[in-house]
């Protein structure tokens, strides 16, 4: 008996993005693994569902997706079984794929817990499994996809037909009772993709059997010579056709088939979050935070890092991913050195996991403003750290700073236009204004984390932002000015002060003015925090600074070039702009015009001189759009 949908599936609606449930069905009674090659959603703990690392053993080689980093093998390693345990072919993933998780389940059985049933399925794709009895079939695959061509066609079209046909002749030789469900399958429109199955145990061992004897004899006829790494992968894609061949040689048999919908986890049933560890030993840690619009300033922010500190010390870069694309990744991490290594901790992960641990609700916390507060916790594996804001430019060795700072939970930059006299003063306006969500900058802060996980720092200060309720004696009574170092003014120029003529800096107290008059020439920080951004006018205060840096970076030509296609595509809309506005006046000055001619007296003097006035703007607007 098969089962099968009465309505047909489009191939463009194979999973719809919902949350997986598995229902009622017990955790020992069925494993499904879900392989994973990179950090994506996890199934819930505790249910039937198993993720699986699949290339376990080749870590750290190049795939399709290029070389996986240091964090995200961290991430799979600590959340996930690997392939690469008891009798294994891990290190044949690039051709075999997901199928070294099902060698790995056939070999390895009792690691699973021996269950009844064993299925497989993928990160993005899994068994909807809320309303499957599974004494209903057994075989369950994955609701069929229709294709404009048949099984074999379908296969040709994507890979060609040699590698097909050497499996095909496999079958008829070791196997000709599969002749007739081969023929069949191959020549079906419905076909079941992906290698996604659930087995009763007996049966799953008899497919790998089979799978695996046709696969190693293939493998031993294919040149793989000059295949590219989507090429590489053909056991995997012919073993998709040899499922279905094999579920249509148990329909002959008279077993039970049934299908199952698929379902693609949802973004909120993210779990991925792991806290990051100094991989580097005594290496100096520096966090960023980053998105897509600020990638650039944080690549010159880390040249100018690279470029001043010694060779003989290594440092460790945390970047705070605000929503960087892989391709600004993939450039940030062209700025690597031999004793650079960067890193990336997606925020909203770390603020999402934050608030489930502490039950505090995530819409009430802006990301941008809650950031520094998070950062003991996020790092609470480390000693210190340096946070700098995208803004700063590094032009000495501050590697002092670890060394010379390093008694007091925070040491903090606090602009000169409102330096506080007393450090709990500040502290206090930066907890309200974070509550606010106004825009309140911390450019440069280092954190002793020991300090800090003593006094609760991130809890007290969530919890405030949370209730929305400024404890300020609570705050008091922890001896915030034993906990606060404000950092000395002549470490750092703000840009903003020497806008419009250095309006702000005169206006400064003498002492201050003088301090940072001397400190212009040779600055340690240079904080571009004007209205006016160095890499829109060149002609911004301390731009110099900036372009000496971002010249030395890997990706300086490409930002020049999107920087002038962005500029010609603002000249295209603003000579619209004029255009349309020029057309407008003209054609109220041919309004003014006729009535001048149709009128007399004082209004016929009215209208002409509106009209000669609009004509002196005309003139204006034509020498400003030619």
């Amino acid at each position: 008996m098969t089962i099968f949908p009465k309505k047909k599936q489009k191939s463009t609606q194979l999973h719809q993005p919902v949350i997986f449930q598995d229902g009622n069905i017990s955790a020992s009674d069925l494993k499904v693994l879900v392989c994973y090659h990179k950090p994506s959603v996890l199934p819930p703990l505790n249910s039937c569902f198993v993720p699986i690392h699949v290339g376990r053993a080749l870590n750290n080689a190049s795939s399709k997706d290029g070389q996986i980093n240091n964090t995200d093998q961290e991430w799979l390693l600590s959340h996930m079984i690997g392939d690469n345990t008891g009798q294994n072919i891990s290190a044949e993933n690039r051709k075999y794929c997901e199928l070294t998780a099902i060698y790995w389940a056939w070999k390895n059985y009792r690691a699973l817990g021996n269950p009844d049933y064993i299925g497989l399925s993928h990160y993005r794709r899994l068994f909807n499994l809320n309303k499957v009895n599974l004494d209903f079939a057994d075989i369950f695959v994955a609701e069929k996809w229709i294709s404009d061509k048949n099984a074999y066609e379908q296969f040709i079209t994507a890979h060609g037909n040699e590698d097909l046909d050497k499996a095909i002749q496999i079958i008829k030789e070791e196997y000709p009772s599969y002749n007739l469900a081969m023929e069949t399958y191959l020549n079906q429109h419905q076909l079941h993709m992906f290698n996604m199955f659930i087995m009763k145990k007996e049966l799953f061992f008899h497919y790998a059997e089979w799978l695996f004897n046709i696969l190693h004899k293939l493998d031993k006829k294919l040149d793989y010579t000059n295949r590219t790494h989507q090429s590489l992968r053909v056991l995997g894609y012919i073993a998709e056709r040899l499922l279905g061949i094999f579920v249509f040689k148990q329909i002959e048999e008279g077993l039970k088939i049934g299908e199952i919908p698929l379902v693609q986890p949802t973004e909120n049933e993210l779990n991925i979050f792991i806290f990051p560890k100094q991989t580097i030993s005594n290496a100096l840690v520096l966090t960023i935070e980053c998105d897509d619009s600020s990638v650039f300033n944080t690549g010159v922010l880390l040249q100018s890092f690279i470029t001043n500190q010694p060779i003989n010390k290594n440092f460790e870069v945390f970047i705070l991913d605000n929503g960087l694309s892989e391709s600004n990744r993939q450039l940030l991490l062209q700025t690597e050195q031999k004793n650079l290594h960067l890193n990336f901790i997606k925020t909203q992960q770390a603020i999402d996991t934050y608030c489930k641990e502490n039950a505090l609700n995530c819409d009430d916390l802006d990301a941008k403003n809650i950031i520094p507060f998070l950062i003991p916790w996020i790092f609470k594996y480390f000693k210190q750290v340096l946070y700098l804001n995208s803004k700063i430019i590094v032009n000495k060795d501050i590697s002092f700073l670890f060394e010379q700072y390093n008694q007091h939970g925070l040491f903090i930059y606090t602009s000169v236009l409102h330096h506080p006299t007393t450090p709990d003063k500040w502290f206090i306006d930066w907890i309200e204004k974070s509550i606010k969500q106004e825009k309140f900058s911390v450019p440069i802060l280092m954190y002793d984390i020991s300090h800090l996980s003593k006094w609760n720092f991130t809890q007290q200060c969530l919890n405030c932002i949370d209730s929305k309720i400024i404890l300020k004696e609570n705050f008091l009574n922890k001896n915030l000015l034993d906990l606060i170092q404000i950092m000395p003014i002549d470490l750092v120029i703000e840009t903003a002060l020497f806008e419009k003529n250095g309006f702000l800096l005169k206006n400064l107290d003498f002492k201050t003015h003088d301090i940072l008059i001397k400190n212009t020439s040779n600055p340690t920080f240079i904080y571009f925090n004007s209205t006016a951004k160095p890499y829109k006018s060149p002609f911004t205060p301390f731009s110099s600074f900036f372009w000496k840096y971002a010249r030395t970076t890997p990706f300086y030509e490409g930002f020049l070039l999107q920087s002038v296609q962005k500029q010609a595509s603002l000249t295209k809309n603003i000579k619209k702009l004029l255009l349309t506005t020029y057309t407008g006046k003209k054609i109220i000055y041919l309004t003014y015009k006729l009535f001048s001619l149709c009128s007399w007296g004082d209004a016929k003097q009215k209208f002409k001189t509106r009209r000669f006035e609009l004509k002196k703007d005309l003139k204006k607007s034509k020498r400003v759009i030619r």
